[in-house]
């Protein structure tokens, strides 16, 4: 059993947030060109809790993952809206095929940061999302 404890600002309060029992090792899903997702793993590396980083931008993206992505995150909610690729796919009334495979062709597509736990996901946005995540996946 690992017991990690961190003092920081959360949401403009001094915090102390210890995370006891702590052994599985969380899988972020990360693109190091995002800030949000930067912000997400300090959060995670200042707790101290064990982290698998896939640099998906380089490592690519499967089909299966993406569709279990969109299955519990939600297709739209793992979308990112706001890239130019959004709109020169026309992917505002395409299909889910279509979308998937258009993320894995544009992996920048993909929302993030993606926090795997086991078979609990989490869409760390805000980052500081992650914290109540960690607390809820123990």
């Amino acid at each position: 059993m690992i017991d990690h404890c961190f003092i920081g600002n959360f949401k403009g309060f001094l915090a102390k947030i210890c995370l006891k029992g702590w052994e599985e090792m969380l899988t972020v899903y990360h693109n190091p060109r995002c800030s949000k997702s930067r912000a997400c793993l300090q959060l995670l590396q200042e707790a101290s809790i064990p982290v698998e980083i896939i640099d998906y931008t380089r490592q690519g993206l499967s089909y299966e993952l993406l569709q279990t992505f969109a299955k519990q995150l939600s297709l739209d909610n793992i979308l990112r809206k706001n890239e130019p690729f959004y709109k020169e796919l026309n992917l505002a009334t395409a299909d889910e095929q279509t979308i998937l495979n258009a993320i894995i062709a544009h992996p920048q597509l993909l929302q993030r940061p993606i926090v795997v736990s086991g078979e609990q996901m989490l869409l760390a946005r805000p980052p500081e999302k992650v914290l109540d995540f960690v607390r809820i996946s123990q």
